[in-house]
């Protein structure tokens, strides 16, 4: 074997076509479902809603997600040895938790704009573009203590030219840095929750919806039809970006339950790329959600025509 090349893990060596394949659905599929979401909010200039420049961002992480980490995630999964050197070795765990992490505090940012909107509605809102470039400075924050932890050997420096561009990678984290980490998530993940509890109508409060055609400090009367249909809307974002995220993050729980050996490590594999694959899925269904989102009532029976078979003969 030719160190100095990529192989296959000899236990997805059988699989691997399969998540190969797997993995590049949801590369297109997110690559093309959030770079058509950011077309439509910029060509319909739906922008200066701060619900939809939120909704941007999210697009934008999205983005990141499907087009970069994605394969380099997949790639490195399946290669049984690191030939990708030092910088992606230190660059990797940063860039898989970033974007993550910003798609989190972009729908943290959400519902305490919806909060806000909701509670005082004649207060003057937040300006969103200043909530998100504080939202991808805390996440580069938040995954910047990763570089520390990070382990990089060359392996060309010790064994000699055959191992040449070879080395070892891996992150070793004190158990207390890794629950607080997963801690993080499982806090924010559920305040996620809050546009389910603060959308509740109050009587005494005058509430507003912010309708993308006007600008941003024109006050409407409320369109209830309106607002449930965006709450329903954006709880299902969140709810199935939990539900895809959570998987991956509870194996990470179960890996200090469980010490990875020769017998069990092709099922971690297995079982870890399945969970990518379901992790990385939010960058699908965000899309599909706000695809529905904005067609009409015509335009979804139209297209549940398309897909209804017919009982004529």
């Amino acid at each position: 074997i030719d160190f100095r090349l990529p192989f296959i893990k000899t236990s997805l060596r059988y699989v691997y076509p399969l998540f190969i394949l797997l993995h590049s659905v949801v590369c297109v599929g997110g690559f093309c479902g959030n770079a058509a979401m950011l077309a439509l909010i910029v060509r319909r200039k739906l922008y200066r809603s701060p619900t939809f420049f939120f909704l941007a961002n999210l697009a934008l992480s999205d983005l990141l997600k499907a087009v970069i980490v994605l394969p380099i995630t997949v790639m490195t999964q399946l290669c049984g040895n690191w030939v990708f050197g030092s910088f992606i070795c230190f660059l990797l765990p940063m860039m898989h938790s970033f974007p993550v992490h910003a798609s989190m505090l972009t729908y943290l940012v959400i519902a305490v704009d919806r909060y806000r909107l909701i509670i005082y509605p004649m207060k003057t809102r937040v300006p969103a573009g200043l909530c998100v470039i504080a939202v991808w400075m805390i996440g580069v924050c938040v995954v910047l203590p990763y570089v520390v932890y990070v382990k990089y050997i060359d392996l060309g420096s010790f064994l000699g030219q055959k191992f040449q561009g070879v080395g070892l990678c891996w992150v070793h984290m004190p158990e207390h840095i890794q629950e607080y980490i997963r801690a993080t998530f499982v806090v924010i993940s559920s305040r996620l929750e809050e546009p389910r509890r603060s959308s509740t109508y109050h009587p005494n409060s005058p509430l507003s919806y912010p309708d993308p055609d006007e600008e941003d400090d024109i006050e409407v009367n409320i369109d209830f039809r309106k607002e449930k249909r965006t709450q329903k809307y954006l709880i299902s974002m969140i709810v199935l970006f939990a539900m895809c995220w959570c998987p991956i993050n509870i194996l990470g729980l179960v890996n200090h339950l469980v010490l990875e050996n020769e017998g069990n490590a092709g099922h971690l594999d297995v079982t870890y790329l399945t969970f990518t694959f379901f992790g990385f899925m939010s960058t699908c269904t965000t899309p599909v959600l706000f695809a529905s989102w904005c067609m009409s009532d015509q335009a979804k029976e139209r297209l549940k025509g398309y897909f209804r078979f017919s009982t004529k003969r």
